[in-house]
């Protein structure tokens, strides 16, 4: 007979009359060899040359080919799916791409996600909470803790410390408020210069104030204040003292006339050293009152001191008036014993008639026995 020769694929044991493909399973690389395919092979019928399972499939025996699920990845030779490895994304099932630092791949993923805020990723496979106090935005590799100058009340949230409040340690849930006596940035909190004060809340060196007592300008932290110079303000004193010198004046012009100076000399004298003694004794007053004052008052570092001085004070005052007061008696014993000299009729002892008529005319404005001694001056 004929023979005919089998094609590629083909299976032709001897003997046949009829040529078949290699069947299912099997290997034929000749047509007269039949060789059965191991696992992870793809062998359909009519095989010449064996192959794996190919990407994208997996195949459970040699003559099944299966394709895979989203999410899964199957690599040559598969003989059953498997999932998207964690730390991997597979857009399709024939490839699995690595995910970039910051992104969240969990297993079966098929497109990479960010590593969302709150949460760190620090290898693709793994995602873990922040822990309170941190700062951890979309994409954090490494959990990190809220920034100086800034509060973290949730690790999603970071927000800059307003004016006069500060965070000067990391990991700040809430900012703190500047005390009193401070200023305060964001980040840094600075006392005030020596002698000053601010109130809390503070943010500028300018809301720095010199106490009283002490006077400067504050624009930065190295500016100082200074004692004030003594504020003594002597103008009341001084014009007190001017008026009391004028009286004195006055006095010593109107009692000292011609026909009193031979009389009354030494009655003068003593009045004007009592009125110096009044007048002493209220300027030495009204310059501790001025005193007190303008320093001790003004200054706030001898503010424990202002009572004890108002006590030494008061008593100084009682004093001065009981001095004023028996200074007074005094002046009034003089008056009454030169209106007793006057009555006497010591006073035109010896005088000119026009010096007597200076002599009764004085007495009678300033001592009224005169006028007892000398009736007809009722009618001048």
């Amino acid at each position: 007979g004929i023979q005919t020769a089998c094609s590629v694929g083909q299976y032709c044991p001897e003997g046949v009359t009829e040529p078949s493909l290699c069947d299912a399973g099997y290997v034929c690389p000749t047509p007269s060899e039949r060789t059965a395919c191991i696992d992870s092979l793809f062998c359909p019928e009519g095989t010449s040359q064996s192959a794996p399972c190919p990407n994208g499939y997996f195949c459970p025996n040699a003559t099944i080919k299966i394709g895979c699920s989203l999410g899964q990845y199957c690599e040559s030779g598969a003989t059953s799916p498997s999932n998207c490895t964690a730390g991997s994304y597979c857009p399709n099932p024939n490839q699995e791409v690595p995910c970039n630092a910051g992104q969240y791949c969990p297993t079966g993923t098929t497109n990479p996600r960010d590593c969302p805020q709150g949460h760190f990723c620090s290898q693709p496979n793994q995602i873990v909470r922040c822990e309170s106090g941190s700062y951890c935005p979309n994409r954090t590799v490494i959990e990190t803790k809220c920034l100086v100058g800034f509060y973290c009340p949730d690790p999603t949230l970071q927000i800059e410390c307003e004016n006069g409040t500060f965070a000067n340690r990391p990991g700040q849930l809430a900012c703190s408020m500047c005390q009193e006596n401070f200023f305060c940035s964001s980040t840094f909190t600075e006392r005030c210069p020596s002698n000053s004060r601010s109130p809390s809340g503070s943010h500028l060196a300018s809301q720095c104030v010199c106490i009283d007592g002490y006077e400067g300008t504050i624009l930065t932290a190295g500016d100082t204040c200074t004692l004030k110079q003594n504020e003594f303000d002597i103008t009341t004193t001084v014009i007190l003292a001017g008026c009391l010198f004028v009286l004195m004046i006055v006095l010593y012009f109107t009692c000292t006339s011609k026909a009193a100076k031979k009389t009354f000399r030494t009655l003068l004298k003593d009045t004007l050293i009592i009125t110096a003694g009044i007048v002493g004794d209220v300027l030495n007053y009204a310059t501790d009152i001025a005193t007190f004052v303008n320093i001790v008052l003004a200054n706030s570092q001898l503010s424990n001191y202002v009572y004890p001085v108002i006590v030494v004070l008061i008593i100084g005052g009682l004093a001065t008036l009981f001095s004023v007061w028996e200074n007074a008696k005094e002046l009034l014993r003089l008056h009454d014993q030169a209106s007793t000299e006057t009555g006497a009729g010591n006073i035109t002892k010896g005088l000119e008639p026009e010096e007597q008529l200076v002599a009764m005319a004085l007495g009678k404005t300033h001592y009224p026995k005169l006028g007892e001694m000398f009736p007809e001056f009722h009618a001048v």
